[in-house]
């Protein structure tokens, strides 16, 4: 399924495109596989919002496939998932979604004491 998916978008940044093609899906623009990126804490809401059991025990390699309208959705942990590598679309997308701020700090504490005393 993957190496045939196109990639839609990540949730919840493309929430709005990702609802869309759950209500209507555009066959002949994206397929009948489509593969979304999501964060891990993330599977609560989309489930919510299509209307799917949320239990983490639907998931294999990180990855939920849930099959409606005749389109196989494909749900991939941004983080955990193997299925992303393969994906060019999402490889062109994942320098813009690392995070950097310039002016973090990551320090260290002392064994056995506590991080606020950093």
């Amino acid at each position: 399924f993957a190496n045939q998916a196109q990639f839609v978008g990540v949730f919840p940044t493309h929430s709005a495109l990702i609802y869309q093609q759950w209500q209507q899906p555009q066959i002949e623009v994206y397929g009948q596989y489509l593969l979304i990126a999501y964060h891990g804490y993330d599977w609560n809401a989309i489930a919510h919002k299509m209307g799917v059991l949320d239990m983490a025990r639907t998931t294999h390699k990180h990855t939920i496939l849930i099959k409606t309208r005749g389109v196989t959705f494909i749900y991939a942990n941004i983080r955990l998932s193997p299925y992303l590598k393969h994906n060019q679309a999402f490889q062109e997308l994942l320098p813009s979604l690392r995070l950097k701020n310039e002016n973090m700090v990551i320090v260290t504490g002392q064994v056995g004491h506590s991080c606020r005393d950093v």
